[in-house]
């Protein structure tokens, strides 16, 4: 016996983009199980943004991914999101580490700083807390400003600089002998 119901196009098409979408929303879950995505409620926790070296004699944090590390608290201080960002200035010796924290208190973002100075190897590490009154990102780095006592905080970027002047190269041409630049 033959059916007399046709088979409507139209039907047919959605139920081919239900089984597209179906099949498209299970790899995606998928996926994101096995890569570790965290759901959106678990981006309030807060965040660990690294750690900023400078050691003795130095301008420029040891760490390549320094900047990273400082842009992560910017954008956690911009949005008022908990992180914190440890900054390190270190002798042979003798050293300071300061802690700073993104925090919401009493509706309002604000910075926390703890300072550790330390020495090797008597281990008589002095810890002040002090409240900072704003952070800004600059080009040079980030800017934390009024922490009580401890003033101003300048944590440097990471910077490729040029050297200035340049110095002076041979110029190749395939068919000269090299010349010398001015």
């Amino acid at each position: 016996m033959k059916s007399n119901r046709k088979m409507n196009p139209a039907r047919i098409m959605l139920a081919i983009c239900l089984t597209i979408f179906c099949i498209g929303t299970a790899g995606v879950l998928s996926w994101a199980s096995i890569i570790g995505a965290k759901p959106v409620a678990a981006a309030s926790a807060p965040s660990t943004c690294g750690t900023v070296t400078v050691r003795m004699g130095g301008q420029m944090p040891s760490e390549v991914n320094a900047n990273h590390s400082e842009q992560c608290l910017a954008q956690a201080y911009r949005l008022c999101q908990p992180a914190s960002l440890t900054y390190t200035q270190a002798s042979i010796d003798t050293g300071t580490k300061r802690q700073f924290s993104v925090v919401r208190h009493g509706g309002r973002c604000q910075i926390s700083e703890v300072v550790t100075q330390y020495t090797i190897p008597t281990h008589n590490d002095h810890v002040t807390y002090y409240t900072c009154s704003s952070l800004y990102e600059g080009r040079y780095g980030l800017y934390i400003r009024d922490c009580s006592a401890d003033g101003n905080v300048f944590i440097p970027a990471r910077i490729n600089r040029i050297p200035t002047p340049m110095p002076t190269l041979p110029i190749k041409h395939p068919h000269n002998p090299p010349t010398y630049a001015a």
